[in-house]
């Protein structure tokens, strides 16, 4: 009988295979993984900022200032980003390399507070020398690995955690409240991670940006999905950030079948209800209340308001139009009077608030308006917030929505005591009319006090309770007030308001 030789013996050898594996990992595959992890590294940065908060329910004053640090990843153009939250309201801003101990000063050079991202620029250009900038990837598939880079709270030096794409939805940012899409992961994200990179493939698949706290909830956190960034990205290569488009209408989802054949869907169909056209949106020219919007740019809305944006994975039907930039037009199918018609809807940023509260406020001081000591401010989600007990009247305004006539909530946040006021609380208080007249914003309120001719001021609220001051004793009173207070202005209001 023929004995196998030596080599072939080897070559079928289980063992020696591991062996043979194992050497050629070592001299090759890890060498490049190391490199690319590295590089990867390089490229994560420490962001300072020290920041000055305002107060929003005493606008006159600086609020809370101190500093915090977060984390940021460098791309190409010489270019960081991070999240808006991690820089915003700053005085000064820094950025720091890996393993470097020496700081270099910042700027923002666009925001976008609504999706938490910023883009930094450093003027020192030796910044970026030995700096390989992070691509934008795609998003992962569900469980497939994923790792954050950042430097979080309880050290120095660079963190790496890892953990597993679990889901991606649409959900409130928690810095804007806006509704846009966001991945959950169940790596580990501490105060310091956010603004850090999540690296899928060697490539940025997403940026930190928030964690959930508390309720059983273990690692789990949030970040910003490539989609969001490419779309912050393109909107800024013209040099101007427009932002996210609202779509100009309030809608509920036909959820059961008495619904589906009153408003005569077809029977496979669901859709959007239009329950509300949003005054001063091009929704108002082509929607009307009542159409049921069955596809929106080529995605069928099921019962339950989403659509599959990736093949077996849906979301909030709002992903189609946060692809969208303004002065684009999306496709419609709607139902309307049991027709199925095709509608191209005009999207555009709208300068003003769809509802009678405006959102967060960022990047200018609190607006507000001193008289006979009342502060008058426009309503919006930064005041509300202010409020440790929010007046339940201000949370009804935030809801409203507003309508060609009327376009801002004024309210009365406090009184500064004198003896013109005398008599009148200081509580929270919505305003309607200044005598008898409405107004349709902030703006056109002052309008009102400053053009007034008549011997008396009467401010009437929302619940019919009124305040009247003698106007001559106001203007008289004002300056006084404010010296007693030490209050620098009577006002601040926004010149592009």
């Amino acid at each position: 009988m023929r004995q196998p030789s030596v080599l072939r013996h080897t070559f079928f050898n289980p063992l020696a295979i591991s062996v043979l594996l194992g050497v050629f990992f070592c001299l090759f595959i890890a060498p490049t993984h190391v490199m690319a992890n590295e590089k990867v590294k390089s490229a994560v940065v420490k962001v300072y900022n020290d920041f000055a908060w305002p107060n929003f329910l005493k606008p006159w004053r600086d609020g809370d200032t101190g500093a915090s640090t977060g984390s940021g990843a460098v791309i190409s153009g010489n270019r960081i980003i991070t999240n808006a939250h991690v820089v915003a309201y700053s005085n000064f801003l820094q950025v720091q390399k890996n393993n470097s101990p020496k700081k270099y000063t910042a700027t923002v050079a666009f925001i976008s507070h609504d999706a938490d991202l910023a883009l930094l620029t450093v003027s020192d250009p030796t910044f970026f020398d030995d700096i390989s900038p992070l691509k934008l990837g795609k998003l992962p598939q569900p469980l497939e690995e994923v790792t954050l880079y950042g430097y979080p709270m309880g050290g120095r030096s660079l963190s790496t955690t890892r953990g597993v794409l679990s889901r991606t939805e649409h959900r409130r940012y928690a810095h804007s409240n806006a509704f846009l899409l966001a991945g959950q992961m169940d790596a580990a994200q501490n105060s310091g991670n956010s603004g850090g990179p999540v690296i899928s493939k060697g490539k940025i698949a997403g940026i930190a940006m928030q964690s959930l706290k508390g309720g059983g909830a273990e690692n789990l956190s949030y970040f910003i999905p490539p989609s969001v960034v490419q779309h912050f990205l393109t909107d800024v290569q013209d040099s101007t950030y427009d932002g996210f488009i609202n779509d100009g209408f309030v809608g509920q989802t036909v959820t059961n079948k008495a619904m589906q054949r009153f408003y005569h869907l077809p029977e496979d169909k669901f859709g959007i209800l239009v329950l509300h056209v949003l005054s001063g949106t091009p929704a108002e020219s082509v929607l009307r209340v009542n159409d049921v919007i069955l596809n929106v740019d080529g995605y069928d809305i099921a019962n339950d308001g989403t659509i599959e944006f990736r093949k077996n994975q849906r979301t909030s039907y709002k992903y189609a139009f946060d692809q969208y930039f303004s002065g684009q037009s999306i496709p419609l199918v709607v139902v309307r009077n049991g027709k199925i018609i095709n509608i191209d809807l005009l999207l555009e940023q709208s300068k003003r608030s769809p509802y009678l509260s405006a959102g967060m406020q960022f990047d200018h001081p609190p607006e507000y308006y001193i008289y006979a000591g009342f502060v008058f401010s426009p309503l919006n989600r930064s005041l509300i917030n202010a409020y440790r007990r929010v007046p339940s009247r201000f949370n009804q305004k935030a809801r409203e929505f507003s309508t060609p006539s009327k376009h801002e909530t004024v309210v009365i946040t406090g009184k500064l005591s004198a003896e013109i006021n005398q008599g009148y609380g200081g509580r929270p208080t919505v305003i309607e009319q200044v005598n008898g007249l409405a107004f349709d914003d902030f703006n056109a309120f002052i309008q009102l006090l400053e053009n007034n001719t008549q011997e008396f001021i009467t401010f009437t609220s929302d619940d019919k309770k009124k305040i009247m001051v003698n106007h001559k004793e106001a203007l008289q009173t004002d300056a006084k007030i404010l010296k007693r207070y030490r209050i620098p202005a009577k006002s601040f209001i926004k010149s592009n308001n």
